[in-house]
């Protein structure tokens, strides 16, 4: 892991196929999958907010890439 973290896009295609098998093993890097998601395939993250509790509603937040409307 400490070796994929300078190579976002790496790093996200590992936590997203570790959260695919068992979405366990991501649960200490929810909040940086969180933020790779927003990054490298938005579409996906809106199915792993639904899908997964461990993240951090401050990390959700405080992402600019992720914006809500209220309707």
């Amino acid at each position: 892991m400490q070796q994929l973290r300078s190579r976002s896009r790496f790093l996200f295609l590992y936590l997203d196929a570790l959260f695919e098998k068992d979405a366990h093993l991501i649960a200490d890097f929810a909040d940086t999958l969180v933020e790779l998601y927003a990054e490298h395939a938005p579409a996906k993250l809106i199915d792993f907010l639904r899908a997964s509790s461990y993240y951090s509603l401050e990390a959700v937040s405080r992402n600019p890439f992720i914006t809500f409307s209220i309707t």
